[in-house]
């Protein structure tokens, strides 16, 4: 049905990625992915006169022997500069925005074997733990997962058998009946925001609630380790953490082993490049998403291509620490990624949540525990370690409320603009 409403092949793929993950060596991981690499640039080199001209400003000389890192990389700018010129237009099947909640929104488009393999990736992580095309599932999602509430969305929404709770209203009402609806509907996963899931469980935690599900697998943000603890005690399972982008073609998934994230070879070739995450859609025909900069930073020097324990052969990025251009500017100049506070604070069970705000010259901390210890534990246990780090006046704060952007994403780092 999902297959006839959107005019894909989708079933077939996610059959094929299914078997891909285990049959696949890194060899022959290798070999695919340079000759699709080569097919998709090739393509876009010779039918995309916009970013042709790009490259050749670069310096690329077709003449000398092929060489992945001579194409130069790309960044939303080049999207967003060319938003009607980028395109291959014969190729297109969906056209797609992103980023409106940072600036200017970017507009990209997919061909059909680009657009057909989105699901596809999904459910290979889904099926982790069982979870098929289908199964009842809840959404709990700002704009990137909910969209909007169209008649045609809500017909998608009954035919994959999602229940959405919007990320916009997280009041305990609301909560109350996703609660109910989860045993009423018998929902076996939750998939949403680190953030919301982080809340949802929280609630399920002060009303003493108890669910059995399946797996609840998050996306869109920095990991929250607390969400791993806290559903294991009130849903009785694990949780999965997911990346992806549309822009770009990436789709990754954890396993049980949480050693990495499983990335979807067949559609995109990843490179960490200086710690940032750069991906190549090697299916897009539409959009030229080549060595495209995502923005994402990764505390890895490399891609792990190394057989994982579970047995999966799929290539790994090692972790997602957040955003490139989120950092801390201390007074002498230093840039300093919030990813060092991700790994000071991995190992603290009793710590929720935290979040690091910047305001002129002064850090703000604001730790959210569960008061197993009190504020002085974290005081004296991390202000040695944070002043060997950095050089500027900071203050933790306790248990304040996190601050959101206009997407209902909790951003690990927020800055105020002076």
């Amino acid at each position: 049905m999902l297959d006839l409403f959107r005019g894909t092949n989708q079933l077939k793929t996610y059959n094929e990625y299914l078997k891909n993950q285990f049959r696949f060596t890194r060899g022959e991981i290798e070999l695919y992915q340079e000759k699709k690499f080569r097919e998709i640039f090739n393509f876009h080199y010779h039918n995309n006169p916009t970013y042709r001209n790009l490259v050749d400003q670069s310096g690329f000389d077709s003449t000398f022997p092929f060489n992945t890192q001579s194409i130069p990389l790309l960044t939303k700018a080049f999207f967003k500069q060319n938003q009607k010129q980028h395109v291959v237009k014969k190729e297109i099947i969906k056209t797609k925005r992103s980023g409106g909640s940072t600036g200017i929104p970017m507009t990209y488009y997919l061909s059909k074997e680009s657009f057909e393999s989105v699901w596809p990736a999904l459910w290979r992580a889904f099926d982790i733990y069982d979870i098929q095309p289908c199964d009842r599932t809840m959404l709990i999602a700002g704009p990137s997962l909910f969209s909007n509430r169209s008649m045609k969305r809500k017909i998608y929404d009954y035919i994959n058998r999602f229940t959405v709770v919007s990320a916009f209203d997280l009041s305990d009402a609301t909560l109350e009946k996703a609660y109910q609806n989860i045993r009423t509907k018998k929902i076996e996963v939750l998939y949403g925001y680190t953030s919301s899931i982080l809340i949802f469980l929280q609630f399920l935690k002060r009303h003493h609630y108890r669910v059995n599900l399946k797996v609840i697998f998050t996306t869109s943000e920095t990991f929250i380790p607390s969400v791993r603890t806290l559903s294991k005690e009130c849903c009785q399972c694990d949780v999965i953490d997911t990346y992806g982008a549309n822009d770009g073609g990436v789709q990754a998934f954890e396993c049980p082993s949480h050693k990495g994230y499983h990335l979807n070879f067949e559609r995109c070739m990843v490179e960490i490049v200086d710690g940032e995450i750069v991906v190549t859609d090697l299916l897009n025909r539409a959009s030229p998403f080549i060595r495209y900069r995502l923005g994402d930073y990764s505390s890895g020097h490399e891609i792990i291509k190394d057989k994982c324990e579970c047995g999966r052969t799929l290539f790994r990025i090692p972790d997602i620490s957040g955003r490139v251009n989120e950092y801390i500017r201390d007074v002498d100049g230093k840039k300093i990624h919030p990813g060092f506070f991700r790994r000071l604070f991995s190992k603290e069970e009793h710590l929720l949540q935290f979040q690091v705000i910047q305001e002129s010259n002064k850090l703000y901390i604001n730790i959210i525990h569960d008061n197993f210890f009190n504020d002085d534990y974290f005081i004296s246990k991390y202000t040695s370690l944070i002043e060997r780090k950095i050089n500027m006046t900071f203050e933790f704060e306790f248990n304040q409320p996190v601050k959101k952007s206009r997407n209902m994403k909790t951003p690990v780092f927020w800055k105020h603009e002076e």
